[in-house]
């Protein structure tokens, strides 16, 4: 994977799908299980990615 691939990776899903989908490629040749992470990946939806983004913010907020 060169660095064009993982800028439209970037672009087109964000920093964090980016990541994962470069480490799946990263395990080697294609097989049932890579694609099961990818198919994993693909059926999150927006608001799921919504939710996590907040509750790690939320996470992080000190307490006032």
């Amino acid at each position: 994977m060169n660095w064009s691939t993982v800028a439209q990776l970037i672009i087109t899903y964000g920093i964090e799908q980016a990541y994962k989908i470069w480490q799946i490629a990263q395990s080697g040749d294609p097989d049932e299980e890579a694609w099961a992470k990818l198919r994993a990946l693909s059926l999150k939806s927006y608001d799921d990615y919504v939710a996590e983004a907040r509750s790690r913010a939320d996470a992080t907020k000190p307490d006032v």
